[in-house]
Parts: C-alpha cells; structure tokens; sequence
C-alpha cells in the first residue's frame, strides 16, 4: 500500500518525508483505530484511508512540522479517530443488507433447455460473450460455478448488492438478447 500512496506524491523528498510519516505512526493509528471500532479488518481499513487522505494534503501536514514531531502525531492520531467514529456511524446509518434470503435460482437443466429450444448454443454463448464483463463475470460466478453471493462480492471486491443487481441485470439482459 505504501506505494501506492507515494506515487501520489510529486516529488522525491515528499515521498522519502511520506515514507517516514507511514513508518512512524501506523502501529499507532492502527492501535487508536483497534479501539475505537474492535475489529482488526475495519481498522486496516480505516489506517488505509487516513494514509490516502494525508497523502492527498501531504503539503498540509507538512505545514504543521516535522513528520515525527508531536504536532504531527497529534494530527494523525486524530485523523484516524475521527475517521474510524465515522466509519461507526456510517455502519449505523447504513447497515449492510445480508442478500442471503434472496437466493436468486441457479440456471436448471430446464430452463436451460428451453433457452436451447430457442436458440441454438452458439447463439446464447455469442449473447452471454456480448455482456459488459462486470455483468458477465458476476453472472458466471454465481449460475455456472454456483457461488454465493457473498462470495462472489470477496472476489470481485464489490458490496453484496451490487452483486445481486449485476446477477439480476445481466440475466435481463442475456435474456433480453435471446428474444
């Protein structure tokens, strides 16, 4: 991840001061950010957040002083509290829908065949091949090699949701395409 941060950064010095910035203060802010949301994974993620954000102001937190000063730290460790508090409330505001009550059914032996009735096998891979790929991926995932959904959000690094609305769009669509 360091290294994407510092290729957002203009020159060699701010990225060397970027470097030692991240070297300093992670174990610090992934500890404050432990304790604020007790959960080791939200926390990485929330450390990963504050460290793009202060690579987008680097400038800023230059202004402030030295990047192992405690004006710094101070700065930094309050970035990631009010970060990881906010992540809380987001969680709160907006909870994850679970989509594991809305099984979407796996293609059949005869839906299947009457999609076969209609066209012939070269006609629905040649439809199924014409889908955006986000659509057509999710759609394989889950109808060929019968993934849940949850799953398939892990591996294409998506929410379940969206998951759900590509499995539904791209059947519409697939289906649309075979009429």
């Amino acid at each position: 991840m360091l290294a994407l941060y510092l290729q957002m950064l203009d020159s060699p010095e701010n990225q060397s001061e970027f470097e030692n910035l991240y070297r300093t203060h992670r174990d610090l802010m992934y500890f404050i950010a432990y304790n604020v949301l007790h959960d080791h994974q939200r926390a990485e993620d929330a450390v990963s957040e504050t460290f793009l954000r202060l690579a987008q102001c680097f400038s800023r937190v230059l202004e402030i002083g030295p990047v192992d000063s405690l004006p710094v730290k101070r700065y930094v460790a309050v970035s990631v509290k009010n970060l990881s508090l906010n992540m809380i409330t987001r969680a709160k505001k907006y909870p994850e829908t679970e989509f594991d009550d809305y099984k979407l059914p796996l293609i059949t032996e005869e839906s299947m065949n009457a999609l076969l009735e209609q066209e012939t096998l070269d006609t629905t891979l040649a439809a199924l091949n014409e889908l955006p790929e986000k659509y057509r991926a999710a759609l394989q995932l889950y109808a060929v090699y019968g993934h849940d959904i949850s799953e398939i959000s892990r591996f294409l690094q998506i929410s379940d949701g969206a998951v759900y609305k590509r499995i539904q769009r791209a059947r519409k669509m697939l289906i649309d395409k075979l009429k």
